[in-house]
């Protein structure tokens, strides 16, 4: 897979740290101890999906089918775990999102893998 679209997918959480961090800054205000916590912390929480499936990816030299299905489906659990924090206002904070990114993003690549190598063989047992 290109680098330039790894990076890309990369990218992502980043864009999300800083953005939550720019939420945060707009709630609370600035401070050295959110700064940290949040684009430190929580930029490395929300890249680890991404980079274990980008290690995986430069190692095993997958398709670019299955390199793509494992990036979108850490990109949906990133949207999905976010969807708790942002739109019916978890009150607990972060716990839910703690609990759930991680094993959700791995469950996802799973079957978006999974569904993507099917795909595929039946894709080329009908040419």
């Amino acid at each position: 897979m290109n680098k330039n679209i790894i990076i890309s997918y990369l990218s992502i959480p980043v864009i999300f740290t800083v953005l939550v961090y720019l939420y945060s800054f707009s709630k609370r205000g600035f401070t050295i101890e959110s700064l940290i916590s949040v684009l430190l912390f929580g930029g490395f929480f929300y890249a680890v999906p991404f980079l274990w499936w980008a290690c995986f990816v430069a190692i095993k030299r997958t398709r670019k089918q299955l390199s793509h299905a494992g990036f979108i489906a850490c990109t949906l659990a990133l949207i999905l775990t976010a969807s708790f924090w942002l739109l019916p206002r978890d009150p607990s904070g972060l716990p839910i999102q703690w609990m759930l990114y991680w094993p959700l993003a791995l469950g996802l690549q799973f079957i978006m893998v999974v569904s993507a190598t099917i795909y595929q063989k039946i894709n080329a047992s009908n040419k």
